[in-house]
């Protein structure tokens, strides 16, 4: 689990994990040893708008924008307050 450099809750109660494909294997079984039910997407796109997104918001590039917009502000939360969280 060290080689995973980032997990991250995202707005749809899912969580987003960045790790190298070779590792993919790996982190699917120990997750689903803790929680047998898990789900991987291995073709996520943080930018790309779900079902939910496109009930609520009504537009697709809206959304679209609005995705990319949390996606930013997840990476620029995590990367500058990774080391120094103060």
């Amino acid at each position: 689990m060290r080689e995973v450099p980032s997990v991250e809750p995202v707005k749809d109660k899912l969580y987003e994990i960045a790790i190298l494909d070779s590792h993919y294997d790996i982190l699917r079984d120990r997750v689903n040893a803790s929680l047998p039910n898990s789900e991987f997407e291995l073709d996520y796109d943080p930018a790309q708008p779900t079902d939910a997104d496109l009930q609520v918001l009504g537009n697709d590039e809206r959304a679209r924008k609005l995705r990319q917009q949390w996606f930013f502000q997840r990476a620029i939360r995590r990367y500058t307050f990774r080391d120094n969280p103060f």
